[in-house]
């Protein structure tokens, strides 16, 4: 296993070790760990989406919008009617 040695600012460094006394990793150094691998994760997820976008585009599977204006207002009012509905 190699070694990485950081300076981590203060604020940081505390957030860490209230994360470990909180029980969520068994020592700064797993905590780290767990997030350098929840980053790779997400990142290797990103990626994937867009290459799946890009071959859905490739192959014609979208909808092209004309009007922008009106795509975003008819989106925003259907969010808001949904939120209306479940506050009901």
């Amino acid at each position: 296993m190699g070694v990485v040695q950081v300076r981590l600012p203060e604020d940081v460094s505390e957030a860490i070790e209230r994360e470990v006394a909180a029980g969520h990793a068994s020592s700064a150094e797993d905590y780290v760990l767990q997030a350098v691998r929840q980053y790779m994760s997400a990142e290797d997820e990103l990626a994937a989406e867009a290459r799946a976008g890009i071959e859905d585009i490739e192959a014609g599977r979208f909808v092209g919008v004309e009007d922008l204006e009106a795509w975003s207002r008819a989106n925003l009012e259907r969010a808001r009617q949904r939120l209306e509905d479940e506050s009901h």
